[in-house]
């Protein structure tokens, strides 16, 4: 319950200062194609899958 309490305050730090916006224009800026929108939602997910489990 702890855990999820604090990645719950995490993300709503990120919300209220704009990390999340800045973190999908950073990987839309980068799209180009088809394959570039696959490497997108790979490298997003691949994120936060690092940044949730540490």
């Amino acid at each position: 319950m702890n855990i999820a309490l604090a990645i719950g305050g995490i993300v709503g730090l990120m919300k209220a200062y704009g990390g999340l916006t800045w973190l999908m224009n950073m990987i839309c800026a980068k799209v180009k194609g088809k394959k570039g929108a696959e490497f997108g939602i790979a490298s997003l997910a691949c994120l936060l899958d690092l940044f949730i489990t540490n």
